[in-house]
C-alpha cells in the first residue's frame, strides 16, 4: 500500500549571490566582541561568588559552540594552583560517567538556546548537583530551564546558519568569565590578568582592521571565481 508522505518545500534562501549573510556577519563580529564585554562584567559579578567555591568546572556544546566553549575555557590554563576542568562534548557529558558534584560547575555553551543534547547534558549535570551556566544569544529559549543562570551575549542572534559571530561572542564570554574565576581564585599573576584584559579591549577595533585590510583582496577573488577566470 503506498504511503503518502507530506514533504515540506525546502527553505528559499534569503539571498544568493554575495553580499551573503555570512558576510554580514563577519563582518558584524567587532560590534558582537565589544558588546559582549560591556555585557558579561555587569553579570559576572555575582556569579563568580556563586562560583568561588567549585573545584571542578566542565565546559561543553555541540559543533562550533563547542569549540567556543573549548577556546574559553582555555584560559583557565594560565592558572597557578588549585582546580579542574574538562571540556566534553554535550553527547559525552550527557550519557558517559564525569566526577560531576556540588563542588562541580558545568558551561554549556548554545548558540539558538535550543540545542538538545546541550540541553540533556545540563540537565544531566544539573540534576547531579552541578551549577549550570547557559551561554546562549537568544532569551526565553530552553536552556533556561536547565541552568541555573544564563547569559545572553554578543549584539543578537546570526542571521547565518554558520553562527560567525555567535561563535566568537561565546567565546570571548567564556574567556571574561574564566579570567575573573582565576582572579577570584588568585590563581593568576595580576599584572598579567590585566595586560590580557586590556588586549580583549582593543580586539574590536583590532578585528575591525583585519576585516577592512582583507576585504578588498576577498572581493577581486570573488570577482574571479564568478567571472570563471579562476577555478579551484
Amino acid at each position: 500500500m503506498a504511503v503518502a508522505i507530506d514533504v515540506a518545500a525546502p527553505p528559499i534562501a534569503e539571498r544568493t549571490k554575495h553580499p551573503f549573510l555570512t558576510y554580514d556577519m563577519i563582518y558584524e563580529i567587532p560590534e558582537a566582541i565589544k558588546q559582549t564585554l560591556q555585557i558579561v562584567p555587569a553579570k559576572s559579578v555575582t556569579l563568580i561568588q556563586k562560583l568561588k567555591n567549585k573545584s571542578t568546572f566542565y565546559f561543553t556544546g555541540c559543533g562550533t559552540a563547542f569549540h567556543s566553549a573549548m577556546l574559553g575555557a582555555n584560559t583557565l590554563q594560565l592558572m597557578k594552583t588549585g582546580f579542574n576542568y574538562e571540556c566534553v562534548q554535550a553527547l559525552e557529558l550527557a550519557n558517559y560517567h564525569h566526577s560531576v558534584s556540588k563542588n562541580s560547575a558545568a558551561f554549556g555553551v548554545s548558540h539558538s538556546g535550543i540545542t538538545k543534547t546541550t540541553i540533556d547534558a545540563l540537565h544531566s549535570v544539573k540534576e547531579q548537583g552541578a551549577f549550570c551556566i547557559g551561554i546562549s544569544h537568544f532569551p526565553n529559549r530552553p536552556i533556561t530551564q536547565a541552568v541555573d543562570e544564563n547569559l545572553v551575549v554578543g549584539n543578537g542572534p546570526d542571521k547565518s546558519r554558520c553562527h560567525t559571530k555567535c561563535y566568537v561572542s561565546s567565546a570571548i564570554a567564556l574567556t571574561q568569565i574564566c579570567l575573573s574565576i582565576l582572579e577570584e581564585q588568585q590563581a593568576i599573576d595580576l599584572e598579567r590578568m590585566q595586560r590580557i584584559r586590556k588586549n580583549l579591549e582593543e580586539l574590536p577595533e583590532l578585528a575591525l582592521k583585519v576585516l577592512r585590510s582583507t576585504d578588498d583582496a576577498m572581493n577581486s577573488l570573488r570577482e574571479m571565481l564568478e567571472s570563471g577566470h579562476f577555478t579551484l
